[in-house]
């Protein structure tokens, strides 16, 4: 019997450590102003769940302000990668981790979670689903925090590598879109639509 195909990139001898250190950086003031939100509406920075993990880098960052760290990926490799490293921190954060995608949230219990944090990962969510989960596992006035990337980037100052990476992303694009599996094919989507398609039922949030 067949094993089943493996969710995310699957990248033979993938260089972990050096994807976390020069992807793109979530800057100081993208956590500046969720905290900022989360202490007007909830104050509260005993448990958050850090979904679709990949190598733990958003991880990392939360586990500086709240007690307990959960972190998931449906990918074996990515949450074995996350493990490794989030587990060589000096920190006072007691982290969690397990094998899921991110709308599976039946291994967390009912009104556990201050806040939830899902980081260039939405797109490939069942949204429907993830939401009336967030509705079980969320306490009042906890804080559901979707991040992407806005726009594309672009290599400045270096003519021939920007004329490459054009060339790399139009393939890339264009091989997503046509040949891509129905969740990348909705990643794109969800991604290009800045979440404006990310819908949050009143029926589901309003106590």
């Amino acid at each position: 019997m067949a094993s089943p195909p493996k969710i995310g990139f699957v990248i033979p001898d993938f260089d972990w450590d050096a994807y976390s250190k020069f992807r793109p950086a979530y800057p100081d003031s993208l956590f500046s102003r969720i905290y900022e939100y989360h202490m007007k509406h909830c104050n509260r920075w005993a448990v958050v769940h850090d979904a679709g993990c990949g190598a733990g880098v958003a991880s990392e960052a939360l586990a500086e302000r709240f007690d307990e760290v959960a972190v998931s990926d449906p990918n074996t490799d990515y949450l074995a990668v996350a493990k490794e490293r989030l587990s060589q921190l000096s920190t006072r954060a007691e982290f969690i981790f397990h094998e899921s995608t991110a709308e599976d949230l039946s291994w967390l219990s009912a009104r556990s979670l201050d806040m939830f944090t899902i980081f260039t990962a939405i797109g490939y969510v069942d949204l429907h689903k993830l939401m009336q989960e967030l509705s079980r596992v969320l306490r009042s006035s906890a804080t559901f925090t979707a991040v992407n990337y806005n726009g594309w980037p672009a290599i400045i100052n270096n003519p021939e590598a920007a004329a490459a990476w054009v060339d790399f992303a139009d393939v890339w694009v264009t091989r997503g879109i046509n040949d891509g599996s129905a969740a990348v094919k909705r990643g794109f989507r969800v991604s290009w639509a800045g979440h404006d398609c990310i819908g949050l039922p009143r029926e589901v949030f309003e106590d």
